[in-house]
């Protein structure tokens, strides 16, 4: 972890990613059209964009500040926006994008983490069960890997979008985060195999250490780095298809992220927004990718050399012998 903190790439995405989980978390402080607090009649409200009493739902900012008595108060979000705009193409305003752009953060960092979480777990498990375990369950895992690579991603989500056999948002996450997933898996299978014939393995497994004792303790750790590279891949991905799923007229009803607002807009303010969301977010994705593959191949030249120096000091031994 240290060699991929090191990498400037590294460190700048992962202060961006944590920045978009904290504006994912507060999005209801930072931008709303209800106020973060609000007092009418005597009546206190704390965040009613959450808890929506009955004088705000369905109201616009302009709608409850002019419902607003003489003696009654609000504190506001630092963006007001009409969140009803949303999905229907009347998005005009800048600061509409802008507060709509924060608000849909928090749906995007959602699908992100679903996604990603379905893609590293069952894609290691299987992976390692695959490399280490089972023959049949590697020659399973080689078939799949074929018919996933035969037919693309885009397709296959808006096939599987178009069907309607299952709610949108959950068909999207199965069917991406099970394409990940296969490919996640083909990585871990490949580092599995490889360290499975280092002098360290093949030493605990002469001292008599368990199948399992010697996976989860010897193997894994050191065939982790594809699968975080692929994570990282991951959730540029997520961002990428759903965005392009947007425009192209199958995203969830109702669901708020980059690609409605993308496909929402009307002006060059507006679309602004919701692109460098997504670009930079991707870009972040794509650079802590990128310093985990180094970090990964320097690791990996080191180890190759230190193989390198014991074979050349075994074959001295036996020549001096």
């Amino acid at each position: 972890m240290n060699a991929i903190l090191r990498r400037p790439q590294a460190r700048v995405g992962l202060l961006y990613l944590a920045l978009l989980v904290l504006v994912a978390v507060f999005s209801d402080l930072i931008a709303s059209s209800a106020p973060i607090v609000m007092s009418k009649h005597g009546h206190v409200s704390v965040l009613p964009a959450v808890t929506a009493p009955a004088s705000v739902q369905g109201r616009n900012a302009a709608a409850i500040a002019a419902s607003l008595g003489p003696d009654d108060w609000a504190v506001w979000a630092p963006i007001r926006a009409d969140e009803r705009s949303i999905g229907t193409r009347r998005i005009t305003s800048s600061r509409d994008a802008i507060a709509l752009t924060v608000r849909a953060a928090r749906n995007e960092v959602i699908l992100v983490f679903a996604v990603v979480l379905i893609a590293l777990l069952g894609g290691t498990l299987l992976g390692a069960f695959a490399g280490y375990a089972s023959p049949f369950v590697d020659a399973i895992l080689a078939r799949l890997v074929e018919l996933g690579g035969a037919m693309p991603t885009l397709v296959l989500l808006a096939i599987a979008l178009g069907t309607h056999r299952l709610p949108p948002l959950l068909a999207f996450v199965l069917v991406l985060g099970l394409l990940r997933a296969i490919r996640t898996a083909r990585l871990v299978r490949g580092e599995v195999l490889r360290v499975s014939g280092q002098e360290f393995v093949m030493a605990a497994r002469a001292l008599g250490t368990p199948p399992g004792r010697l996976l989860e303790t010897q193997i894994l750790p050191h065939a982790l780095g594809p699968a975080l590279v692929s994570a990282a891949f991951t959730g540029a991905a997520v961002v990428g298809l759903e965005s392009a799923l947007a425009l192209a007229g199958l995203e969830s009803p109702g669901f708020a992220s980059w690609g409605t607002l993308l496909a929402s807009g009307s002006s060059a303010g507006v679309l602004l927004w919701p692109a460098l969301a997504v670009l930079l977010t991707t870009g972040a994705f794509y650079g802590l990718a990128e310093a985990c593959d180094e970090a990964l191949s320097v690791r990996r030249r080191r180890a190759a050399e230190a193989d390198h120096r014991s074979g050349s000091a075994s074959r001295l031994r036996r020549a001096a012998g």
